[in-house]
């Protein structure tokens, strides 16, 4: 997985007021659906997936990191600590973002949800 350069910039563009069509143009085989498919998969972890987590530290590390990983380019993956200064250089980084909140939530409580972190 490549983080295209484009991400950030069109992530920001859809968050604005809704007023205008977004429109990705540019030559062939640079990377536009890619870069749209990096966008909807994390938005698809963050709004639905990671809101049906919720439970005990002991339930949910195992699968908080591995979720993690999964964040991270193929060649990452194994060898990215689960900490803040890591999830910037995440493929998804909402959803990372989200995700180390989470566990770190659930290390300090032994609980966590969606919600609450």
């Amino acid at each position: 997985m490549f983080k295209r350069p484009l991400f950030n910039e069109l992530k920001s563009r859809l968050s604005e007021p809704k007023d205008k069509i977004q429109t990705i143009s540019g030559p062939r085989q640079v990377g536009k659906s890619t870069v749209v498919k990096q966008m909807l998969q994390d938005t698809d972890i963050l709004q639905k997936l990671l809101p049906k987590l919720h439970g005990s530290r002991k339930k949910l590390e195992p699968v908080l990191q591995q979720l993690w990983k999964f964040c991270f380019a193929q060649d990452k993956r194994d060898s990215t600590a689960l900490n803040a200064a890591n999830a910037s250089s995440a493929v998804y980084k909402e959803s990372a973002d989200k995700i180390r909140r989470m566990y770190e939530s659930a290390t300090a409580n032994g609980f966590t949800s969606f919600a609450e972190a």
